[in-house]
C-alpha cells in the first residue's frame, strides 16, 4: 500500500466478539468484498478435499449421484469466487442464486468474446 493517510471518519462497527476472521476469510475469495449470497455448489467427488480444504469440514455435503455431491455455503459475490469455479471447468457448477449463476454466465460470454 501507498499513501496511506488517516482520516477523521469513523471506521464501521462490527461486533467484536462475534466476528470470525476464518468465516470472513471463506466468504472473500481473495479478500475481494462484494455482495455475500448463500450458494448452493455442485461438485465431483473428486473435488472433495478441495471443498473442504477452502470451506473447512464443518460443512455439509450432500451427495447428489452421478460421483457429485452439493454444498450450501456463503460465498462473494465476485469474479475472484467466479474465477475459483471456473478453475475446475465441468467438474462444478454453481446451482443458486439464480443472480450468481448469471454472473458466471456473464463472465464466461466476456471471456469468450475476448478469446475468439
Amino acid at each position: 500500500m501507498s499513501s496511506v493517510e488517516v482520516l477523521d471518519i469513523a471506521s464501521e462497527k462490527y461486533d467484536k466478539k462475534a466476528f470470525s476472521i476464518s468465516e470472513y476469510v471463506k466468504q472473500h475469495f481473495g479478500m475481494f468484498s462484494g455482495n455475500t449470497v448463500k450458494a448452493k455448489l455442485s461438485f465431483d467427488e473428486s473435488l472433495v478435499s478441495v471443498v473442504l480444504d477452502y470451506f473447512g469440514s464443518d460443512i455439509i455435503m450432500i451427495d447428489s449421484g452421478n460421483g457429485k455431491f452439493t454444498v450450501s455455503v456463503d460465498v462473494t459475490d465476485s469474479n475472484v469466487f467466479l474465477g475459483w469455479m471456473f478453475q475446475f471447468g465441468k467438474l462444478a457448477e454453481i446451482l443458486e442464486p439464480v443472480s450468481l449463476r448469471k454472473s458466471m454466465k456473464g463472465l464466461v460470454k466476456t471471456m469468450g468474446d475476448i478469446y475468439k
